[in-house]
């Protein structure tokens, strides 16, 4: 992977929604903290409630807002124009330069935040414009990654049992879980916290606190490594292979040239009879692709395939990590070991495919064994 050489922010972002999809429901909170990534020292912060339409109101999600807590009157009395939040982060970041080159997003899933980031704030060829950062790290990639290893490199060494929830990260890292109901603002001080004790800063508090329990023989933790071809908006071919985590065996694989709906159909058909086969379930399993850019894109193509409800019901996983994230997190501590400068922010590979993607695990986290 190439890499930025100016490494100096991460801007941990955090948003409420008032549902799942973008196309159909809200942003009604956001909240960031912009943080010098080798001290972790805040250097600024935003928060703001987004004002809604009445008919953008009637289209929450009760669930969603039973989580956040939001209220009418809340939005009423403290929301401000969606014109006026673009004015304020445009003039945060051009005071501090912050740019693609010298700054990352950083979220719990930023295919989640990104999304409605893009759709309801700045387009992508706006963030693009305005030199915004484009690329999204993911704290569940890294806690993944950074746990894969640590637990390999034990005296006797074993396959943990990974948390793929905030909350349950947190747990694992010995930190209390969010406070409830959930606000952007907490989100984003839960998430520094969690980023504070799993990778770290320059004053890294250490792995002495971490909990790593070995999976248990009854279970089977599953990585869906997705990957698509596009031309234009348009997506042309998609790629789904199942591989057992802990082993690297290759479990399912499928790929689809996409022509027209009825193609999407079919192809929504053959990934829920491997899901089912496999048993993948949210607690167990998650996404993988390069990027939170192709993750973003492959979510959109999910979300073609199965409704949101229909994911639920069935407990698909809905976490979608990436491997750019998991390299960040490992070479970060890498430094933090040999107490040298931190790497640059690694770019995404422009090999795309299956199996580069599939390589690119092996060589960057890897497995326990190699039964392939």
């Amino acid at each position: 992977m190439s890499v930025h050489l100016d490494p100096k922010f991460l801007i941990f972002l955090d948003s409420e929604t008032t549902g799942l999809d973008p196309k159909k429901t809200n942003i009604v909170e956001i909240a960031l903290k912009i943080l010098n990534q080798t001290t972790g020292e805040e250097v600024e912060r935003y928060q703001a409630v987004v004002k809604l339409s009445e008919e953008q109101w009637e289209q929450a999600s009760p669930y969603a807002l039973k989580v956040n807590g939001f209220t009418w009157e809340r939005v009423c009395e403290e929301g401000k124009e969606v014109k006026t939040i673009r004015n304020d982060i445009n003039d945060l970041f051009e005071s501090l330069s912050i740019s693609n080159y010298n700054a990352r997003f950083y979220c719990q899933n930023p295919t989640f935040d990104r999304s409605f980031y893009s759709e309801h704030l700045f387009t992508v060829e706006e963030q693009k414009s305005n030199k915004q950062p484009l690329r999204w790290l993911d704290l569940c990639s890294a806690h993944q990654a950074l746990s894969i290893k640590r637990a390999q490199e034990k005296p006797v060494p074993f396959f943990p049992s990974i948390s793929y929830s905030k909350d349950g990260i947190a747990k694992q890292l010995g930190l209390p879980p969010e406070e409830k109901p959930h606000g952007a603002m907490n989100g984003v001080d839960h998430l520094i916290s969690c980023y504070r004790r799993d990778v770290g800063f320059e004053q890294w508090e250490g792995e002495d606190k971490l909990t790593l329990e070995p999976l248990k023989e009854s279970e089977q933790h599953h990585l869906i490594f997705m990957s698509s071809e596009w031309e234009g908006k348009k997506v042309t071919k998609i790629e789904i292979a199942i591989v057992d985590m802990a082993s690297g065996k290759l479990k399912a694989e499928i790929g689809s040239q996409i022509k027209e709906d009825a193609s999407l159909e079919e192809l929504a058909k053959d990934v829920a009879e491997i899901f089912e086969k496999n048993a993948i379930h949210k607690c167990t399993s998650h996404f993988y692709c390069h990027d939170s850019v192709e993750g973003c894109k492959n979510r959109a193509i999910f979300d073609r395939l199965f409704s949101d409800e229909q994911q639920r019901e069935r407990k698909y996983p809905y976490h979608w990590n990436d491997l750019a994230s998991a390299n960040h997190a490992l070479s970060t501590r890498e430094a933090h070991k040999e107490k040298s400068p931190l790497p640059g922010f690694p770019n995404s590979s422009e090999e795309r495919g299956i199996e580069k993607l599939i390589e690119g695990y092996r060589e960057t986290v890897g497995y326990l064994s190699e039964e392939r």
